[in-house]
């Protein structure tokens, strides 16, 4: 997002709930949209209007939170929803308490508490396990879209390594990064021949139903670490 995309949005969310918040930030996403935070204060009653005030401030593509300054504490929390969400909302508390602005208000960056890791890894994989079996490996495999599947299953795979990340503290990674980070910090060959495989996949039936397994296999294996 540029800096003439993000004033102009600020100068509308401002204009609105400027009255009725104590802080308007943005912050920037790896894995994703750029997002604006909203923080309204206690004594505000109508949140409900204000929060469908927010939305009409920002393009619909764009993540938004809204929440009081004493409901802060659930930005930090497991997110059990669907991946696209999961994968948009892991690293949001990072990357708005290290790398956010404040645009409006207060800075309440240094009270927002991080994620526990383990608790959101464990989240990542059991909505990843249930969503991608039923919503895009059966879908993609039926409809023989088979680069969409192996592409999305490859992408996923960097998501939760991403997450995993966390348990060391390794917030700062992008999509170009994550994999030679998690393999730096994850040295464990069964997550070695996993991601080399995966990488020598061509698009076709065989290669998309490989790396199915292949993806389970990852998962199998990352799960222990969520303990």
């Amino acid at each position: 997002m540029t800096n003439e995309e993000i004033e102009e949005i600020a100068g509308k969310l401002i204009h609105a709930l400027g009255d009725h918040s104590e802080s308007i930030l943005y912050y920037p996403h790896p894995f994703g949209a750029d997002g604006f935070v909203v923080i309204f204060r206690d004594d505000v009653t109508s949140i409900v209007d204000l929060i469908a005030d927010a939305h009409l401030c920002v393009p619909g593509e764009t993540p938004l939170y809204c929440l009081r300054r004493s409901e802060l504490f659930e930005l930090s929390l497991p997110v059990y929803s669907w991946v696209y969400l999961v994968n948009r909302h892991v690293h949001m508390a990072y990357w708005l308490k290290h790398e956010g602005k404040v645009l409006f208000g207060s800075d309440i960056r240094a009270q927002l508490e991080l994620p526990n890791p383990h608790l959101m890894l464990a989240s990542h994989i059991g909505v990843s396990t249930h969503y991608l079996r039923s919503g895009i490996i059966l879908d993609g495999l039926q409809r023989k879209r088979y680069p969409e599947l192996i592409e999305t299953l490859k992408q996923q795979i960097k998501m939760l390594m991403a997450t995993a990340l966390l348990l060391h503290g390794q917030w700062n990674v992008t999509a170009e990064t994550v994999a030679e980070q998690f393999e730096d910090s994850f040295p464990d060959p069964e997550f070695k021949q996993v991601w080399s495989e995966f990488s020598r996949l061509s698009p076709s039936h065989r290669s998309a139903l490989e790396a199915v397994w292949l993806f389970e296999r990852f998962i199998r294996q990352l799960r222990s670490y969520a303990q």
